[in-house]
């Protein structure tokens, strides 16, 4: 973006004003930080989780899943894709997708 911006005051002619630049240099940034925040808050945030409720990892109880999971965690959970199962102790590995949420540290991204 910056480049952009560069390669065009630098084209502009003398019929532009100093003050045209100035505003739409302004709109530009603005406009690409708006656009920057209403798809970072769109983002999907990944967890890696331990579930205890294998019972519920059968695909026509996965709305069921969705909803315990939101329930336990307090967000909206989308998604979640099943790992390592471990029958012997009752736990499944689960990778949870959420809505991005502010304020909530111990969900940090895993990439």
């Amino acid at each position: 973006m910056v480049i952009g911006i560069s390669v065009k005051n630098a084209v502009a002619n003398v019929n532009i004003s100093f003050a045209e630049l100035i505003v739409t240099d302004f709109l530009t940034v603005l406009i690409a930080y708006a656009l920057e925040v209403y798809f970072s808050m769109m983002r999907l945030q990944r967890k890696k989780i331990i579930y205890d409720r294998v019972d519920l990892i059968k695909p026509e109880k996965y709305n069921e899943l969705l909803a315990d999971l939101s329930t336990r965690f307090g967000l909206e959970v989308v998604k979640a894709d099943i790992g390592n199962v471990d029958l012997i102790r009752d736990k499944v590995e689960l990778i949870i997708y959420f809505k991005n949420v502010k304020g909530i540290s111990f969900f940090e991204s895993t990439n």
